[in-house]
């Protein structure tokens, strides 16, 4: 199984949250990008959803963690699981969601 962190904030882009959703970029190194939007040319990468089932309103200094989990193989299929934390200045934790696709999503 392996588990990483996702950053908590966007590059420094300028592209809304929104507009990095829609299509998805990563600058690999400057001048090399890898996308899997719907106008980039086609590659063997997919984009994966991963929702959450309530929007987080995290104010200036709040602490949203996330986690994402997969377990992967030919023989075994895709087992994906992911949550969100979503904490105060201070560390209280003032939500939790966790989902997970082998379960349905909600966990």
């Amino acid at each position: 199984m392996v588990a990483s962190r996702a950053p908590t904030s966007l590059p420094s882009s300028g592209r809304s949250l929104e507009e990095a959703a829609a299509e998805p970029a990563a600058e690999l190194v400057p001048g090399v990008t890898l996308s899997t939007g719907p106008q980039a040319p086609r590659t063997h990468w997919e984009q994966l959803y991963f929702p959450l089932l309530n929007p987080i309103e995290a104010k200036s200094r709040d602490i949203v963690d996330v986690e994402l989990r997969s377990n992967s193989s030919e023989a075994g299929g895709t087992h994906l699981a992911w949550g969100a934390i979503h904490r105060s200045a201070q560390g209280r934790v003032l939500a939790r969601q966790s989902l997970d696709l082998d379960k349905g999503y909600l966990s």
